[in-house]
């Protein structure tokens, strides 16, 4: 397929490129924050930002998320200035080493090692680098003279306490630090986990927001040939914007009785096989199927690369926008998991179809479809009582 460097902002060139040294999730969060800083500059792109402008959106940031933020804008104006997008004298970024200058980093022993044994695990890059970032602000919050290893789990949950993180948010972190802890256990690093003492709260799923039928054709009615493949392997196969990001041809087994297609870079890097619809075969097919190698690529035809989720959720989100359609990519892969429970009734099998680890994210899907309750509860009445 054609590459997409003819529609990519210098933004997203910049997130095509991070993404091959830090992983989707992590450049999902940078993105987000640097698209926050284009709201607040308005007309203005991210090259005409001033010094000024830095500080006075930090000024607005939480400080539990401000590390975050100032991490994307250098890394975004590091990339910028060797890219030639800006000229050294002008990087505002400058400004945030001063604003964050309350960032400590743990040990490179310590950093490195427990990288190393996570990806020894084969864990996913994007959950390496969010388990190392609870590492820095655990490190930071102790100090730079002390090891984080020292906390104790009163010290651990006053540490929580001052994040003022959602109950999803304060599991995750917890779950980040007692890997810490069990490798440094393990390495005869400490004697004992300290976050086995602390409770973790249960998990909050919310409800599917699959979009509207409407909605959903309107925008296969309008979509350019490339985005279309998107809509379509994220609405009639439940793919995420990672999964498609990283097909591949080989992936795609349209000659198979029934045709199949391959999902090897699933959440947690669990593989599935999905039945391949046949118009996603069809959209395939007209925009263009490569004989080899990425099913999608960016940017230019003599340096071809691998497209980033990034670029996918980030240009197809774009048109939804532009098409008036209040929805995200990841609607229709809400939109997939309703219509497959409510045809089949099968919870294992929307399961799979979905890649889901647990029935219980699952089950969000059948509380979606009530079926057979709806004319009860809209039967039920007090006439008569009195």
């Amino acid at each position: 397929m054609a590459g997409l460097a003819e529609s990519l902002t210098p933004v997203e060139r910049w997130a095509e490129d991070e993404d091959a040294k830090v992983g989707p999730g992590t450049v999902l969060r940078r993105h987000k924050a640097l698209m926050a800083l284009a709201r607040r500059l308005g007309d203005r792109s991210l090259a005409e930002a001033t010094v000024g402008d830095i500080e006075a959106w930090l000024d607005t940031v939480g400080a539990r998320t401000k590390e975050g933020y100032a991490i994307a804008v250098r890394s975004f104006y590091t990339w910028a200035v060797v890219q030639q997008e800006v000229s050294p004298g002008d990087d505002p970024s400058r400004v945030v080493r001063r604003r964050v200058a309350g960032v400590f980093e743990p040990s490179a022993e310590l950093m490195n090692g427990w990288r190393a044994s996570m990806r020894h695990r084969g864990l996913a890059a994007s959950t390496i680098n969010k388990r190392g970032k609870e590492l820095r602000l655990l490190q930071t919050w102790v100090g730079p003279d002390r090891s984080p290893l020292d906390v104790t789990a009163d010290e651990l949950e006053k540490w929580l306490d001052t994040r003022l993180l959602s109950s999803n948010g304060r599991r995750d972190a917890i779950s980040g630090v007692h890997s810490l802890f069990k490798w440094a256990v393990r390495m005869r690093m400490v004697e004992h986990d300290p976050t086995v003492m602390i409770d973790r709260p249960k998990v909050v799923v919310g409800m599917p927001r699959p979009i509207s039928d409407q909605d959903l054709a309107l925008a296969l009615d309008r979509a350019p040939a490339k985005i279309r493949c998107w809509l379509l392997l994220a609405a009639y196969a439940g793919l995420r914007c990672q999964e498609i990001a990283g097909l591949e041809r080989a992936d795609v087994m349209e000659h198979e009785t029934p045709p199949l297609l391959l999902v090897r870079h699933g959440k947690g890097r669990k593989q599935r096989i999905v039945p391949l619809h046949p118009e996603i075969i069809e959209a395939l097919n007209r925009a263009g199927l490569p004989r080899s190698g990425a099913l999608f690529v960016a940017g230019s035809p003599v340096r071809p690369r691998q497209v980033s989720p990034v670029t996918v959720s980030h240009l197809g989100n774009r048109f939804l926008r532009d098409e008036g359609i209040g929805a995200t990519m990841h609607q229709l892969r809400h939109w997939f998991g309703t219509h497959t429970y409510r045809a089949s009734l099968d919870l294992r099998m929307t399961q799979e179809l979905l890649g889901h680890s647990s029935p219980n994210t699952t089950t969000i899907y059948a509380a979606w479809s009530p079926g057979a309750a709806v004319p009860i509860v809209q039967g039920l009445s007090a006439g008569g009582a009195l």
